[in-house]
């Protein structure tokens, strides 16, 4: 497995990370046997980046991270994020949430409004005590006594402002609870703000879809040494082929989803014989300049065993990249 560094930290992170998110349940999906076998295979072959947050079914994906790294806790480089609160009635909603998958299908048509809904019951808090909170709950359930990258979930540039909460990331630095610490953003330009005043560790998405982040953001993260986390290298699904998606499932705007469908379409030139969409999509990612990992969310030892594959296959041509780069251009 290859390595590589992350930004001007000393982490030495494989380029095919694990995205922990769907691990330890939600409405659609809930299997923890599943999960943790994928957590040790994902060991097994040699990954060693983990990434979570304390909001990722109300902190079960970090549980089911501490229980698999029992006695390999030095092979893992662990990250989790912290922002995300929910109120007591998204709480509910996300204890609930797995028991009742099995109505899923029967809620399919009414999807949109019931995830408007979730978002109601959330919002972020960026709270000096929040985070100090938040990070040791965070080691508890993690079974560790440090993180080696501590991310803020997606804060709004304006928190550059605000001096207490850079003072409190260095205080639990200073603690040893945590090694380094970064942002995780929403958007290409929120990514860009930070790393033009702080070039620290920065996840942001990057897929065939979504690559508005290749002719800046990646560019002025090599020149800087920021460690770039490519998140979404699958565009939650849209790019691996499936009828029925993580996108679908999340949406609250089906109309975009069906957009986004289209435009995945134009990109099955790049599956061929040896290599499926998945494969071809994740390469895409993996042979950008400036990526230091790659976090494709899995929860079945199937579809990690696809992306370990990608591995192994030969870059994108030139002449495919090309074509990939100019069939996301929008049209004149």
């Amino acid at each position: 497995m290859r390595t590589r560094i992350l930004g001007k930290t000393d982490l030495k992170v494989t380029e095919l990370g694990l995205g922990c998110q769907s691990l330890g349940g939600s409405f659609h999906y809930k299997d923890d046997k599943e999960a943790l076998a994928v957590l040790s295979a994902a060991l097994d072959a040699g990954i060693n980046f983990f990434d979570t947050a304390d909001s990722y079914a109300l902190g079960h994906s970090e549980r089911l991270i501490g229980k698999a790294l029992k006695g390999r806790r030095d092979k893992a480089v662990i990250t989790t994020k912290a922002g995300y609160v929910y109120t007591r009635l998204g709480t509910v909603g996300q204890v609930w949430g797995p028991r009742l998958s099995f109505l899923s299908p029967l809620l399919r048509p009414f999807r949109a409004p019931l995830n408007e809904a979730r978002y109601l019951f959330q919002y972020r808090n960026f709270s000096p005590r929040h985070l100090a909170g938040a990070a040791e709950a965070s080691l508890r359930r993690l079974e560790t006594d440090y993180v080696d990258l501590f991310l803020l979930h997606d804060p709004s540039p304006k928190l550059l402002e605000i001096e207490e909460i850079w003072q409190t990331l260095e205080k639990l630095k200073r603690e040893g609870k945590v090694r380094h610490y970064g942002i995780s953003c929403i958007t290409e330009g929120d990514a860009m703000d930070f790393l033009k005043r702080m070039p620290v560790p920065v996840q942001v998405t990057v897929n065939l879809i979504d690559q508005e982040a290749l002719d800046g953001l990646l560019p002025h993260a090599a020149q800087t040494g920021a460690g770039i986390i490519a998140r979404l290298p699958f565009a939650r699904g849209l790019l691996t082929g499936a009828s029925d998606t993580k996108a679908d499932q999340v949406t609250r705007h089906p109309k975009v989803i069906a957009e986004r469908k289209k435009r995945a379409e134009k990109f099955r030139f790049l599956a061929k014989e040896g290599r499926s969409m998945a494969q071809a999509a994740l390469r895409f990612v993996l042979d950008q300049p400036g990526i230091s990992t790659v976090i494709p969310g899995v929860s079945r030892r199937a579809h990690l065993k696809e992306a370990l594959a990608a591995l192994d296959l030969p870059a994108l041509s030139a002449e495919e990249m090309a074509a990939a780069r100019e069939t996301n251009r929008p049209s004149p």
